[in-house]
């Protein structure tokens, strides 16, 4: 008689604690759909904000194949104009130093 208390205690003990894993368990999948929907939707966001990136650098492409032109006149001329401050400031130089020459011979 003894060995059946010990045996009901034993089922008793076994089933709440397969009730508990399962609730921990059910907690545990709640929580992971919820991450998992949070997860969709960054997902979906980041999705959107790559498409509009890449359109706004395809539009980017289609300016600059239009107005190219335009941005390399410009270039050329700021170099020219940097060519030009060069070369009188190299000259500038070079008689200042032939001046300091003849007067130290």
């Amino acid at each position: 008689m003894e060995s059946f208390i010990h045996a009901d205690i034993f089922f008793l003990v076994t089933t709440i604690a397969v009730v508990v894993v399962i609730v921990f368990f059910t907690i545990a999948i709640v929580y992971s759909v919820r991450i998992f929907k949070k997860t969709e939707t960054f997902v979906d966001e980041v999705k959107k904000e790559g498409e509009r990136i890449i359109g706004d650098i395809g539009g980017l492409r289609q300016t600059l194949r239009e107005e190219g032109g335009k941005i390399k006149v410009m270039t050329d001329v700021l170099t020219s104009f940097m060519a030009r401050r060069n070369k009188t400031k190299t000259r500038k130089k070079t008689r200042s130093n032939s001046n300091q020459d003849e007067v130290t011979s």
